[in-house]
């Protein structure tokens, strides 16, 4: 198979590189490391103290999934997440520090015990045994059993996080240890427990094997990695030989993390990528646009019920178990690793959608705490997580959510070479020393049609102990992407009436001035960036836009910019809740205006809930397709200093007692709220 573009070498910015200016990403993510302060280490420890038979020093394991067959994923999030703490050169990461250290050198001492390189924090049925639950998904034992692999992955990878991204050689170490227990058991595997083990949920079990191979060079850890490849799947997915529906979302999503983390895997070891390779970023590829195309809501969130549904019918799928935290994660992971090996705009264009909302709309920023699903069904609320560990559940999303908002830092740079891309309009400020160049961009797409990018080259001087590997008169290429949802886009040099440039004067300055080019690929470059502070003014408009569940009457969203905006529906039978998975509850009542109904759950299926509260009466004029052609004859913007747009030009009275409010999305944290809505014309 032939791959259809050149490959390349881009790197997200190291999360140490980049400080955040926007409030919204800053509060977020004090408020996750509010949460992870709170995180006792010595609970963290006790599952993988019981395990390896230790003393637990009186302390139990958390509560919900950390108590079960299944504990250790969580915390495998955890370790992340503060690994990415350390890394991004927080004011908490001391303490923070201090505490991973303890934990990392205490999970040796439980694999020591051990002695296999086995290491788990899961409730053990039998404590001859304490591999018991991977034997019976090999089919060689009997009992209960609950995604070991998934578990083991997310304690696996946390090491190699933790190493990589907080320095720790023992983490490394245990990630070794761990590499080769896998290794030694998957190499007895014939192709039936193969075929066994790949139709269960084993998270990025090859992603993670083939990391540890990137860094150490063993042979063994890729030749285990492979063992957990599914190209037979990769190919019908890929293909369209199956269709995704009632397929597990996040199962499967990992699965190509893996096919693409193969190929950076040997690109980076071996320096060449065989015909497996490339085939495998290629299935990747059509992959993500079959599930971008055809399995994404406006907020860049993922599935119903967990489950990828059918193909141009998403409307149909609109319930309060929309949207699982994990998937659109995964989802931003495998859209970072396209975008660096192929440089597509596409990729980050779609992080922005799931980082502005899916992401920022799924925390509560009182607390820290994330939710596990975000209903895509109007009328609904988003359930959060306990605030205190003792009482929460520490659901998946639980984790991934901790990950989420401690690496908010990162995914806005990246670079190649001398060339700086910036993906992400979020107010920040980049110091590279090794290019010589300080980048600050100061804009809030939410609400402002203007920005500023501030660029100076010449800062080695200032910063104490470091050298710039680059020539000042060597260029430095800064690229901004051009956003799909900016209107009338503009990139302009800053000049005052002196020809001053940003506090650099200059006697030529176009010769010496910074030179802007917009390119085929959707980004400006700017280029001829020698010694100097440049200023630069972002012009775009920001345009109110539509977005269209297709369906017997279309459901229609809307986004200003990049924001989704959802009406405001109170807070009537708040709190109570059904059952909706494993220690997993969702709203148990829908409401809209004066409508409410209680509405069931069921795993694995799609209850979808209309009320003719839904519908909306449109003025005579005004058309269904008007609305989407031009959602300002629905939507009126208000003015003030906070987003709010009010619903104009359909009649409401028959169901709602007040005027209906459109909000951010990424806002709403304690009130029902509504995305979609049906238009009806007046006849």
């Amino acid at each position: 198979m032939e791959i259809d573009f050149m490959l390349k070498n881009i790197t997200d910015v190291p999360l140490d590189k980049v400080r955040l200016l926007d409030y919204r990403f800053v509060n977020a993510k004090k408020a996750i490391i509010k949460f992870i302060n709170k995180v006792d280490r010595e609970r963290v420890l006790a599952g993988f103290r019981k395990t390896a038979g230790m003393d637990t020093k009186d302390a139990s394991c958390y509560g919900g999934w950390e108590d079960s067959l299944i504990a250790g994923h969580c915390l495998g999030h955890y370790f992340t997440a503060c690994a990415q703490v350390i890394a991004s050169g927080d004011d908490e990461d001391k303490v923070i520090e201090s505490n991973l250290n303890y934990i990392i050198e205490e999970l040796k001492k439980c694999q020591d015990v051990i002695g296999t390189g086995f290491l788990s924090a899961a409730s053990i049925q039998d404590a001859n045994n304490i591999e018991l639950q991977f034997d019976i998904e090999e089919g060689k034992a009997t009992g209960k059993t609950w995604v070991p692999w998934y578990a083991f992955h997310k304690v696996l990878q946390g090491m190699i996080d933790v190493y990589t991204l907080a320095g720790n050689e023992t983490a490394l170490h245990i990630a070794c240890k761990m590499g080769d227990w896998t290794y030694n058991r998957v190499s007895r595997w014939d192709d039936a427990i193969r075929k066994k083990i790949l139709s269960s949920e084993y998270g990025g079990m090859n992603e993670s094997l083939y990391n540890l191979y990137n860094i150490t060079k063993n042979e063994n850890y890729f030749k285990a990695a492979e063992n957990f490849d599914d190209p037979e799947l990769y190919e019908n997915i890929a293909s369209g030989t199956i269709v995704l529906n009632r397929i597990h979302a996040n199962t499967t999503i990992p699965k190509f993390l893996g096919a693409v983390g193969r190929a950076d895997a040997c690109r980076n070891v071996k320096g060449k990528l065989t015909k497996t390779e490339m085939a495998y970023i290629n299935y990747a590829t059509a992959f993500w646009n079959r599930v971008s195309e055809e399995q994404t809501y406006i907020t860049g969130g993922i599935s119903d019920m967990e489950h990828f549904r059918e193909k141009d019918k998403l409307d149909w799928s609109r319930t309060q178990c929309n949207c699982e935290g994990c998937c659109a994660y995964n989802m931003m992971k495998l859209s970072k690793k396209l975008y660096c090996i192929t440089g597509e705009k596409k990729y980050v264009d779609y992080y922005e959608k799931a980082l502005r909302n899916a992401v920022l709309g799924s925390i509560n920023y009182n607390e820290g705490t994330t939710t596990y699903f975000s209903p895509m069904g109007t009328g609904y609320y988003k359930h959060f997580g306990a605030a205190e560990p003792e009482n929460n559940s520490f659901w998946c999303c639980t984790g991934t959510g901790m990950e989420n908002y401690t690496k908010l830092n990162g995914g806005i740079y990246y670079v190649d070479g001398t060339n700086v891309y910036i993906n992400q309009y979020v107010a920040s400020e980049l110091i590279i020393p090794e290019l010589d160049i300080r980048i600050q961009l100061r804009c809030d797409v939410s609400m402002h049609s203007i920005g500023k990018l501030w660029i100076e080259r010449g800062i080695s001087k200032k910063l104490s102990g470091i050298s710039a590997v680059t020539d000042l008169e060597s260029d430095v290429n800064v690229f901004l992407r051009i956003p799909d949802w900016a209107d009338k886009y503009k990139l302009k040099k800053f000049y005052n009436g002196n020809k001053r440039v940003c506090g650099t004067v200059s006697k030529n300055p176009d010769k010496s001035s910074p030179k802007i080019k917009k390119s085929v690929d959707g980004y400006y470059r700017i280029s001829n960036i020698h010694k100097g502070s440049f200023m630069f003014r972002i012009e775009y408009k920001m345009s109110l836009n539509a977005s269209v569940l297709e369906g017997d009457i279309p459901a229609v969203g809307f986004m200003y910019g990049p924001t989704v905006l959802c009406a405001k529906l109170g807070k009537e039978r708040m709190n109570e809740l059904i059952e909706a998975g494993i220690d997993v509850k969702a709203p148990a009542w829908k409401v809209v205006g004066n409508e409410a109904v209680y509405s069931e759950v069921s795993y694995g299926e799609s209850r979808r809930v209309i009320l003719d509260s839904e519908f909306l009466k449109l003025e005579k004029g005004i058309k269904p397709e008007d609305v989407v052609k031009n959602p300002k004859c629905i939507l009126k913007k208000l003015d003030g200093d906070e987003l709010a747009f009010q619903l104009i030009g359909a009649d409401t009275s028959e169901h709602f007692n007040e005027e209906i409010i459109f909000v951010p999305y990424n806002e709403i944290i304690d009130e029902r709220y509504g995305i979609y809505w049906y238009f009806i014309g007046d006849k």
